[in-house]
């Protein structure tokens, strides 16, 4: 099988490139460690939205990127030639799509027989529900997986879930092997590999730290790690275990799906385009899924008054906080996976949870421990392993298999 192979020099400029992804990964790690933040002192509030709460971003999403895109192609559609009115339009929606210069009605000689090409429109509409096909389909799982990983808080403890949400990590590699023809290497797989220890190891520092009782707060009270506080109350029963490690699994995979479909979307039609038709179709489904099911609990908190224990200005900043990081992880996650790949920005989230640690040492006073370090710099050498080569796509006359 033929592959195309990407040899990295060690210039300063191949250095740049290098380190590049590494940085912005990272940036992505610390704002996902902020929305965890956020989702921490809500549910210290008893305050379980978990379709609401992502309204906003999406929203501004659609509106941020939305709006200029829409005036761009409105202002070209008026400001081209009248000649060629539909090829332009084609052409500025797609930028992959081949001219075409045969009319309706035309017909074409070949072996005796008369083939009709179909035309210009029919192509473009058929281009154009396709695309908009698959944006829906990312929309639609976005919402699933924040969903369904949000929602297992209320089933299954922290432990579980950051051990289960390293799923995301093979998912994304073996859909990258057979949907965007990724050939990995040993040290690929070696990075892969550390990172996943390094991940653990943090998971079990944290778990022996709240089994000793190291973590206290102000008030000389073992402190509970983030997203967990009012959960470790809580006690969970087999079943209820089993079903939330369930929607912990399908919003691991969800996650991977999702972030494979997104690098290959935004590669080949834009970023802008994608957030846009992404961000609409997601606030559509959310605000549905809210009506449906939140909207008795939303009510709820909107009849509460100043009596109640519930800080209005602290529930409000955290909404907005959460909101603001979801808009800027979304903005800049496409500009990562363009320099990078899927697999890289999934093992670059796995050092959030030693910033929402240090984050957490000035809001819930918890006792830093030493082996985290250890395990952020297992995880980033990992990461810096991984980025020293890219993989190997296979070339596209080569290729057994043609999903996209």
């Amino acid at each position: 099988m033929e592959t195309r192979k990407i040899h990295k020099t060690c210039s300063p400029v191949e250095i740049k490139k290098m380190c590049i992804p590494i940085i912005l990964g990272q940036l992505l790690a610390i704002l996902i460690s902020l929305t965890a933040i956020c989702s921490g002192v809500l549910v210290q509030f008893k305050i379980n939205l978990p379709l609401a709460i992502n309204f906003p971003h999406y929203v501004l999403l659609t509106v941020f990127y939305g709006t200029p895109y829409l005036c761009y192609n409105i202002y070209r559609k008026f400001h081209r030639p009248e000649n060629n009115n539909i090829a332009s339009t084609e052409d500025s929606f797609n930028h992959d799509a081949e001219k075409s210069t045969v009319d309706e009605n035309s017909a074409v000689t070949d072996i005796g027989q008369t083939v009709i090409s179909p035309s210009p429109r029919k192509q473009f509409i058929k281009r154009l529900i396709i695309r908009l096909s698959l944006y829906s389909l990312v929309g639609v799982i976005d919402v699933h997986a924040n969903w369904s990983i949000v929602s297992a808080y209320a089933y299954t403890s922290v432990t579980s879930i950051q051990l289960l949400d390293c799923i995301t990590i093979p998912t994304v590699v073996l859909l990258s092997y057979y949907f965007l023809f990724y050939r990995y290497t040993w040290n690929h797989y070696t990075a892969i590999i550390l990172c996943l220890i390094g991940a653990t190891g943090m998971i079990l520092t944290d778990y022996f730290l709240q089994s000793s009782n190291i973590i206290f707060n102000n008030d000389n009270v073992a402190g509970a790690p983030l997203d967990q506080t009012a959960i470790n109350d809580q006690s969970f029963t087999a079943e209820q275990m089993i079903f939330g490690d369930f929607l912990v699994i399908i919003g691991a995979i969800l996650y991977g799906l999702s972030n494979v479909l997104q690098q290959y979307l935004i590669v080949k039609y834009g970023i802008v385009e994608f957030l846009s038709c992404v961000g609409l179709v997601a606030s559509i489904v959310t605000v549905i899924y809210t009506v449906l099911i939140e909207r008795q609990s939303i009510s709820m908190l909107m009849l509460w008054t100043d009596d109640t224990f519930v800080n209005f200005d602290k529930i409000t900043a955290c909404f907005i906080g959460y909101a603001l990081s979801m808009f800027a992880l979304y903005s800049l996650m496409p500009l990562v996976l363009m320099r990078s790949s899927a697999v890289l920005v999934n093992l670059s989230l796995l050092t959030s949870d030693i910033y929402a640690v240090l984050m957490g040492v000035f809001i819930f006073y918890y006792k830093f421990h030493y082996l985290y370090i250890l395990c952020f710099l297992v995880i980033l050498f990992g990461v810096g392993l991984f980025n020293i080569h890219s993989p190997n796509i296979v070339v596209a006359s080569k290729r057994k298999l043609n999903c996209f």
